[in-house]
């Protein structure tokens, strides 16, 4: 099975197991036969843009184009015409080019890990001869805001302020960093630095965000009882803004740190901190292996 045949967008799902089914049992398929996947230079990104009426941000530095190349199979022309009419709706460009949604795709790396990224279709299909032929050649473009794509498995860590593995923080580390903290150790199994969700529940006097692996750190000069650190938003577009809130109330002016928080590739050391031992807020951190 060839891994660039698993990808699947909107109501269309081109794995090998769903278009043999659909070959069987509908008289029709549509497979993939080939998909470049790469990044396209900033002067092409602003002429695709252009060409398409903004389709994309022109504040994006990263677009990943996806160029698709398939057959279209019906054995009757009633299934050729249901394919013209599938393909079409579902790939399409919408209407309203600035307000053109994203969706999800998902594809398999080439060790079989499922992710996805967030797309939208610059190219419209374009089949290649007229439904009198049993196969029509076809092709079309999808483009994703970032260059980075996912793992689809959002992985939850849950640790305690003063524990680190279930057992205390040696005071050496306390005495380094400043303060009382919680470890999390976390593993980013991509290639990429990878974004995060922090949420902290409970009293915390001066909360610091600390990544061990690569010296980034973020402080706020505030009391919070319901913290939330958010550069990864569930969408994935890379022009979305930091959040840092209390309660939902936007703290972001009380940071004294600014440096966001990225998880390498592998292993990381993610420690919070407070200025007060007596506190045992409750961490949760949530993040996605990271590719590109």
């Amino acid at each position: 099975i060839m891994i660039w045949k698993n990808f699947k967008f909107k109501d269309l799902n081109f794995s090998d197991e769903v278009q043999i089914q659909l070959q069987q049992e509908q008289k029709y398929s549509y497979p993939l036969q080939n998909v470049d996947y790469k990044l396209q230079e900033r002067t092409q990104t602003f002429l695709n843009e252009n060409y398409h009426g903004g389709l994309l941000s022109s504040t994006l530095f990263g677009v990943r184009y996806f160029d698709f190349e398939g057959i279209a199979i019906g054995l009757e022309k009633e299934q050729r015409g249901i394919l013209h009419q599938l393909l079409r709706t579902q790939l399409n460009i919408e209407a309203n080019p600035q307000k053109n949604p994203y969706y999800n795709l998902f594809w398999l790396t080439d060790d079989n890990r499922p992710v996805f990224c967030k797309a939208k279709v610059t190219k419209a299909v374009d089949f290649k001869n007229a439904l009198g032929d049993i196969r029509m050649p076809y092709d079309f473009q999808l483009a994703s805001p970032s260059e980075k794509f996912y793992g689809v498995e959002l992985k939850v860590l849950e640790k305690q302020l003063g524990s680190a593995g279930g057992t205390a923080l040696s005071t050496p580390l306390w005495a380094a960093l400043g303060g009382y903290g919680g470890e999390i150790v976390v593993e980013n199994r991509g290639n990429r630095q990878a974004p995060i969700r922090l949420e902290v529940k409970g009293k915390c006097t001066n909360l610091k965000i600390l990544n061990l692996t690569n010296s980034q750190k973020f402080r706020v000069e505030a009391i919070t009882e319901n913290f939330v650190y958010d550069n990864q938003n569930l969408d994935f577009l890379p022009n979305k803004e930091l959040i840092v809130e209390d309660g939902e109330k936007n703290i972001k002016p009380l940071r004294s740190t600014g440096g966001q928080i990225f998880l390498e590739p592998w292993f990381n050391r993610l420690v919070v901190l407070t200025d007060n031992p007596s506190e045992r807020a409750n961490i949760k951190l949530l993040y996605r292996d990271t590719y590109a």
